[in-house]
């Protein structure tokens, strides 16, 4: 019987416990939630990967709206008119030589066209909230 608790509450131990590498240090399941997780809390860093674009959506010369494979839509504001996104085939974004586009910051769209790849500077990068993604949803069935 004791040996039975005993392998019980070693059990209850090991499960409790946190998972922690042979270096000693512990994986915290929060911090990794916070700084990876996609939330719409305004704190966690909000970014996605450039080559993983699930749909693309123009609105006017400037506003391009990305959708990435992981969820979420971003609003793109470009520096200017980027004709090459009317001839492009494929399209992929990148951020200070970095795949990963992050909001609040500028970043480069690339876009794979019939004479090679051309690119269209972006001055700003923004997740966009529930609501906003609504009221384009509304706006698009117009």
């Amino acid at each position: 019987m004791k040996s039975l608790l005993f392998f019980a509450t070693a059990a209850l131990a090991l499960v409790a416990a946190p998972v922690s590498a042979d270096n000693g240090n512990v994986f915290d399941w929060r911090a990794h939630q916070q700084a990876y997780g996609f939330s719409w809390r305004a704190s966690a860093p909000q970014c996605f990967n450039g080559n993983a674009i699930a749909g693309v959506s123009r609105s006017g010369e400037k506003t391009v709206y990305v959708q990435p494979k992981t969820g979420g839509i971003y609003q793109v504001d470009l520096s200017s008119n980027c004709d090459a996104l009317n001839a492009a085939r494929d399209l992929s974004m990148r951020a200070y030589g970095s795949d990963a586009v992050c909001v609040g910051g500028e970043a480069e769209m690339i876009a794979r066209t019939p004479i090679g790849e051309l690119r269209c500077h972006a001055d700003d990068v923004r997740r966009l909230t529930p609501r906003e993604i609504s009221r384009l949803a509304a706006k698009a069935r117009r």
